[in-house]
């Protein structure tokens, strides 16, 4: 792999939506130099179409790779999903939820549980390679979720889930048969930064990550990102109709009581 620098782009994204504005930093992003590999951008395009979320060409993505300092990080596509490059750096960031409450104002160091659907969306490396998590609320125990199987677009594993991933605080990690294990926080590689974040909206259903991973160590990597990509899907579990049943109940005791009041 071709040696390049590490480059951190400090900017403050204005998240219009929310009405948050936040300053952070990104790791910076590079085009492949490999002529059989993607880079994130033609990635990106791919998961959209495969997802049915359109069909946005590569272009539409370069906004969100943070060389030049561009920002805010967001690109809205044709189909009317937008995709925001989460920050991977802000000082004091408290863990960022799986549920995408906080996806605008933290890093993707550190996260909080929930249940999710694991998808390998891409793998071009010829080391291979595993995803996983590390629970730092249990000692920092780590736990393998799937293999990648294959290589190129949509390479198969050999689990998808669900996993519940029950925990305050977590990280990701990747794994495989060559290299280091290396964790979404850079704290835990030395200072280095091997795993890069977007979250999508607009699809009407539950909450999307894309988590795209370097897996050689600085001074070997080439910072295209495309070693192993893989889309989280966090399931929101409806509350059962006993649950449901009661809040109606205290809703219409809620209404009865006005009522009297009046």
């Amino acid at each position: 792999m071709k040696l390049n620098q590490k480059v951190a782009i400090a900017v403050v994204a204005a998240f219009g939506l929310s009405g948050i504005t936040q300053a952070g930093s990104y790791t910076d992003v590079l085009d492949t130099t490999f002529p059989a590999e993607e880079s994130v951008q033609d990635i990106l395009s791919m998961v959209f179409a495969d997802n049915g979320w359109g069909t946005p060409a590569a272009s539409t993505f370069l906004p969100l790779l943070g060389s030049g300092g561009v920002g805010p990080l967001r690109a809205v596509t044709t189909g009317g999903y937008t995709i925001t490059r989460v920050f991977d750096d802000i000082a004091g960031s408290a863990n960022i939820s799986l549920d995408g409450s906080n996806f605008a104002t933290a890093d993707d160091t550190n996260w909080t549980d929930g249940t999710v659907r694991t998808y390998a969306k891409a793998h071009y490396a010829s080391w291979d390679q595993t995803f996983g998590w590390k629970d730092n609320t249990a000692g920092g125990t780590s736990t393998e979720l799937f293999d990648v199987l294959g290589w190129g677009y949509n390479p198969g594993q050999t689990d998808y889930g669900p996993f519940p991933v029950m925990s305050t605080d977590f990280e990701w990690e990747r794994s495989g048969d060559k290299g280091p294990t290396w964790s979404s926080d850079p704290d835990d590689n030395g200072g280095e930064d091997h795993m890069i974040t977007f979250f999508v909206e607009g699809h009407g259903i539950d909450p999307t990550w894309l988590v795209f991973w370097e897996d050689a160590p600085y001074g070997a990597i080439d910072f295209d990102f495309n070693d192993m990509v893989v889309q989280v899907g966090v399931l929101i579990v409806p509350l059962p109709p006993a649950a449901m049943m009661g809040i109606a109940s205290l809703g219409g005791l809620a209404v009865l009581r006005r009522r009297r009041i009046r």
